[in-house]
């Protein structure tokens, strides 16, 4: 992210990150995208429809994860400056 008073660049998970800490939104969104897309390709590698859930509950299960990420790191503020940021699903 990028500090719209100062700036600074910084991590979206910068209050978070450390022993436990939880990844930024986009990692989580980003994931999701490629489970949700190799759930697309299964139909065409001609495989039967059921296999078109496997991909995809584990991409519904991250997407969630993103948004927990979200919230859990809304209102992040500057490391610099102290200027708090609302966060994006998108945000890294």
């Amino acid at each position: 992210m990028k500090c719209r008073a100062c700036g600074e660049r910084f991590a979206a998970n910068h209050l978070l990150s450390g022993m436990g800490g939880q990844e930024s939104p986009g990692t989580f969104l980003s994931i999701a995208a490629v489970l949700f897309a190799a759930g697309g390709a299964v139909p065409l590698l001609g495989a039967p429809y059921y296999w078109l859930v496997l991909p995809w509950l584990p991409a519904a299960f991250v997407l969630v994860q993103c948004f927990v990420a979200t919230i859990d790191c809304s209102n992040v503020p500057c490391p610099k400056c102290g200027c708090p940021h609302g966060i994006w699903p998108w945000s890294r």
